[in-house]
């Protein structure tokens, strides 16, 4: 697997570790796919990238116009202080592509990376102290207890680190900038947030931050009375911890389609994985199957990789992509013990375990794993609504998985 590289030309900085653009020292906002194309150019500057490679690469092969890929390039000119005249850095060769060509100095990058840690690189997270805005009075100690009871409930999820409350407090009393919070504390993400009381009634604002570029990853406002203010804390604790098993995968996810598949480590592989498969359709099923197996070798302990192979075998089944129903249930089971025998108290292993069952016709089974799935963690539960459902349409599931399980059409 390939190092994040930064590479030089001039003044101008690209770092694929960070995912920055930096100019003079200063980091330049890029669009996603400006970025994307920018990273695709200089790391294949030897060679021509044709015009089809750049939609590949780029927008996953979706159909994009002629204009939408001119813009593209416009921009990352423009980001460079090149343009379409002088074309310094982008070259275009009409009808067949786009070359970059600079003279480039790549070296690598001093940010910890699994060839270099000794581990797999998983997300991170700092829980801030928040900060207390009014007179809280005798609900002074709300702000600690949140983020406390966040640290706790974060420290049970294997696949995110969470740094100890001695580390993320020093920040007490200091409005910390993200991207200095993540190079003190070695975190990819920090929460923080106020607290408001006016009156009788409590409001607690938080966002999510990325430390590596300091934008917002997500945001949300709640509001109380302080009748029960601890039916009040348990309720925001549990509404973050569902925002952040959802908000990170999908924001890891989505920084790791810019990076090339060679540069993947086993989390990014496994997010990206997880964006594929669940579009439910065959060739995002195939795409999900390489990256979870890509994660796997990457890390052969990760078992939520194994989990994701059991996703794609399971909806291989359903989705009837094979006709050997049989063994793509086994391969299903197969991958789904192997995730539990490496965490058994991880949600989504337990979820796809469940799964197995039902696809094999054992719904009372299945019932009682994908009760597991949220039992010991019921804000985050990928099994909930598909164990009610269970609960609620036993006959026509249990018809369904019969005929998946003998390999006839329902």
């Amino acid at each position: 697997m390939l190092s994040p590289m930064i590479y030089r030309f001039g003044e101008i900085e690209l770092d694929t570790a960070r995912y920055e653009l930096r100019v003079g020292g200063t980091v330049r906002p890029l669009e996603r796919q400006v970025y994307a194309l920018l990273a695709l150019l200089i790391e294949n500057r030897e060679r021509l990238i044709t015009t089809d490679e750049l939609i590949e690469k780029v927008w996953d092969g979706r159909v994009v116009s002629d204009a939408a890929v001119a813009s593209r390039i416009k921009s990352a000119r423009r980001a460079l202080g090149d343009d379409g005249r002088t074309q310094r850095y982008i070259r275009t060769l009409p009808r067949r592509g786009y070359r970059f060509v600079a003279e480039v100095r790549p070296e690598s990058s001093p940010i910890a990376t699994p060839d270099t840690a000794g581990e797999p690189v998983r997300p991170s997270i700092a829980v801030l102290p928040f900060h207390t805005i009014g007179k809280p009075g005798p609900y002074a100690t709300f702000a600690d207890a949140l983020p406390h009871d966040l640290i706790l409930e974060l420290a049970r999820l294997r696949w995110l680190m969470v740094t100890a409350r001695a580390s993320s407090f020093r920040a007490r009393g200091t409005v910390v900038d993200p991207v200095e919070t993540g190079r003190l504390l070695g975190v990819r993400y920090c929460l923080r947030g106020n607290v408001e009381s006016v009156a009788r009634n409590l409001a607690v604002s938080v966002e999510l931050a990325d430390c590596r570029d300091g934008s917002i990853v997500w945001a949300d406002r709640f509001s109380g009375t302080m009748e029960d203010v601890h039916a009040f804390r348990a309720e925001i604790v549990a509404r973050i911890l569902v925002a952040l098993e959802i908000r990170i995968p999908l924001h890891e996810a989505d920084r790791a389609r810019l990076a090339v598949s060679e540069n993947l480590d086993a989390w990014s592989a496994f997010h990206l994985g997880l964006q594929h498969v669940y579009r439910f359709n065959r060739n995002d099923n195939a795409t999900a199957a390489g990256l979870f197996r890509q994660a796997v070798k990457l890390d052969p302990g990760f078992a939520r990789a194994h989990a994701g192979l059991s996703f794609v075998h399971f909806q291989t089944a359903f989705l009837r992509h094979t006709d050997d129903l049989r063994s793509e249930i086994e391969l299903a089971r197969q991958f789904a013990e192997r995730g539990f025998e490496l965490d058994p108290l991880d949600p989504f292993v337990n979820f796809v375990m469940g799964r197995t069952f039902w696809l094999a016709g054992d719904l009372e089974s299945s019932l009682s794993w994908l009760e597991r799935s949220h039992r010991d963690q019921p804000e985050l539960r990928p099994g909930h609504l598909c164990a009610g459902l269970d609960r609620n349409t036993i006959g026509p599931w249990r018809r369904r998985a019969g005929a998946c399980r003998s390999g006839h059409a329902a």
